[in-house]
């Protein structure tokens, strides 16, 4: 029994590990080939960390990023182009600098540069002359970008109403306000370097 438990538990993609009179047990959280794992919920005391949030936000955010991209496949565009004109519309309306952008997005500036070359082409995105900066580029967005992004947005809102079906406004003010505290203690975490 315990060398199926571990190859069951070496099968799967998370896992809790608790004890109960000295032996360990676990909660299996996810599926091992496309067979349900049966497990038997405990009470968590309040010693025992909670892992199962990390493992929802995770996801919850892998599975938008999916169903976000199919949703937007039919228009050409990438998740990541997306992202790069959702950080321009929020914090570059009048322009941003390259490395400004590519720190906001958390992304390296030379995959940032192929990504808005790709843009540019397109024509959803241009670089002009920095006024503060002859030797600098800024990058704006373009009529046609603009456009595009309003076709996301609406996209986007979609698939959130959808995804907080059964949620109440109270609820998800509560909920939004819980993640907001949580990317704040992971920026200062960042920040510190762990």
């Amino acid at each position: 029994m315990l060398e199926a438990m571990i190859t069951i538990h070496r099968a799967c993609v998370a896992a809790r590990k608790y004890t109960v009179n000295g032996y360990y047990k676990y909660d299996f959280l996810y599926h091992v080939n496309n067979r349900k794992l049966t497990w038997e919920p405990h009470t968590m005391s309040s010693k025992e960390p909670t892992f199962v949030t990390g493992f929802l936000i995770h996801d919850v955010s892998r599975l938008r990023k999916k169903v976000m991209d199919r949703a937007v496949k039919h228009l050409g565009i990438t998740r990541s182009q997306y992202w790069v004109l959702i950080n321009i519309a929020r914090y570059g309306r009048e322009g941003i600098a390259q490395t400004k952008l590519a720190n906001l997005m958390n992304v390296g500036k030379v995959s940032l540069g192929g990504l808005i070359d790709r843009m540019e082409i397109s024509g959803v995105l241009e670089r002009l002359p920095d006024p503060e900066d002859r030797r600098a580029k800024k990058v704006f967005m373009t009529p046609k970008g603009e456009d595009l992004l309003h076709v996301l947005q609406d996209i986007g809102m979609e698939i959130n109403h959808k995804s907080i079906k059964g949620i109440s406004k109270e609820q998800n003010k509560l909920l939004d306000g819980m993640l907001k505290i949580m990317k704040h203690n992971l920026v200062q975490q960042d920040k510190e370097g762990g």
